[in-house]
């Protein structure tokens, strides 16, 4: 999935997914990814350099929501 963007006049939604890991000392975690795949080849990349880590995909959905400022 691309980076899903759904929007009209007033808001705006972005999903975006990283892959994640707590068993490292400085918790791991890979950039923000707008497609999933990269997302699961970053973890999968992480744990085959560390085959007992627990490895997850966070995903993200941020939403910007324009208000008309009609002054007071």
């Amino acid at each position: 999935m691309a980076k899903l963007i759904i929007e009209n006049k007033y808001t705006t939604f972005t999903i975006q997914h990283r892959a994640a890991c707590n068993t490292d000392e400085n918790h791991w975690t890979g950039i923000w990814r707008d497609n999933l795949p990269k997302a699961n080849q970053d973890a999968e990349k992480h744990r085959n350099d560390n085959k007992y880590h627990d490895v997850w995909i966070e995903t993200k959905q941020t939403s910007v929501v324009k208000t008309l400022f009609t002054g007071i």
